[in-house]
């Protein structure tokens, strides 16, 4: 019986990460984009980002008013709940090099105390070269916060 439960213990040990990871989609095939973190800093949290232009871009801008995120507790963010780098930032515009990878960090304000991962996020955002390319949408799933 020991056995059964000590194998039962270290298969699930073993599944957990797979069921756990962090899951990201772009809908921009040549725009390379690492979820580095999410943590949390007083009642916000931020997320950093490592964005690396592989294509022909020359900038970047992510539009929070049309972006939402959901944390484990049932909550939306949009709006005026989202900015890019610090208060007063709803969006923004970002010049991405080719090839060389660029921070971006959004911070998601006033996130529910309880809340311990964002379970989705559609981060809505444009690549311009030197014109829009329209709308995009970079999904994030299952991401844990550091307290």
């Amino acid at each position: 019986m020991k056995r059964f439960l000590l194998s039962a213990l270290l298969l699930f040990a073993a599944l957990l990460p797979a069921f756990s990871q962090v899951k990201v989609s772009v809908d921009t095939p040549d725009l390379d984009v690492q979820v580095k973190r999410a943590f949390a800093q007083g009642d916000n949290v931020c997320i950093d980002l490592m964005i690396t232009n592989q294509g022909n871009y020359e900038s970047i801008y992510f539009d929070f008013w049309a972006t939402k995120i959901y944390d484990d507790e049932g909550n939306e963010y949009t709006g005026n709940a989202l900015s890019k780098d610090g208060p007063g930032t709803y969006g923004g515009k970002i010049d991405i090099p080719r090839d060389i990878p660029r921070k971006v960090r959004i911070i998601v304000h006033d996130v529910d105390e309880y809340a311990s991962a964002f379970t989705l996020a559609k981060i809505v955002y444009e690549v311009y070269n030197p014109r829009s390319a329209g709308s995009k949408i970079l999904t994030i799933k299952n991401l844990p916060i550091t307290k």
